[in-house]
């Protein structure tokens, strides 16, 4: 008798600890194993029994546990599966701000792409022989573009031409002193006196 009450209140002690006093198996176990009311009217009455076989309750203890184990183990891994079946979401707040934001750093790329001034694809030099009466209108010019030799003669008063380079146009004057030099829209003058030879190379940076 005392192990089949020590049996019994293990395992209500351990299905309350799990909460699973309502579990369909403990509540069955219950039911099988309480004490059966006794009948008074045989209170007098002298029978001989033989001795009653002993339960196994070791074998029931352990299956009943192994029934708990199995059932609350079940449980963990549910628990478990859903946690990771879970996504983050991100709040409709944040996903607004991030995007609100990403509108204003392109609003910033298209205002400062719109601030830089574009830089000059190509070189434009025009050469231009004045009408000076104190010296001799005419000069040997020898020009290269992209270190490529383009043109190579005399030009006389009045005289235009147009150089256009990607990278650089090299000159060579040989009467520096009457040939006015355009660098696109800006006018440099000349680039030396009468008579006087002048080498000079002209480059993208000269534009900036």
């Amino acid at each position: 008798m005392p192990g089949e009450v020590y049996t019994r209140g293990f395992i209500k002690s351990y299905a309350k600890f799990l909460n699973m006093e309502k579990d369909p198996a403990i509540i069955s176990f219950f039911e099988h194993n309480s004490p059966q009311p006794i009948d008074k009217s045989l209170e007098k009455t002298t029978i001989e029994i033989s001795e009653r076989p002993k339960r196994n309750y070791r074998n029931l203890f352990l299956g009943v546990l192994a029934v708990l184990l199995v059932i609350w183990g079940a449980y963990n891994i549910s628990q478990i599966y859903l946690a990771n079946k879970s996504e983050i979401k991100i709040p409709p707040e944040s996903l607004e701000e991030n995007l609100s934001g990403n509108e204003v750093n392109l609003e910033e790329q298209n205002n400062n792409e719109l601030l830089e001034p574009s830089k000059p694809q190509e070189l434009e030099l025009t050469l231009e022989i004045l009408d000076n009466t104190n010296a001799k209108d005419a000069c040997w010019i020898q020009a290269f573009v992209d270190d490529t030799l383009i043109f190579e003669g005399i030009m006389y008063e009045g005289e235009q031409k147009q150089l256009i380079g990607k990278e650089n146009i090299k000159l060579t004057l040989g009467n520096a002193g009457v040939v006015n030099i355009k660098l696109g829209d800006k006018n440099l003058g000349t680039l030396g006196k009468v008579k006087e030879v002048v080498r000079k190379t002209f480059t993208l940076q000269d534009l900036e």
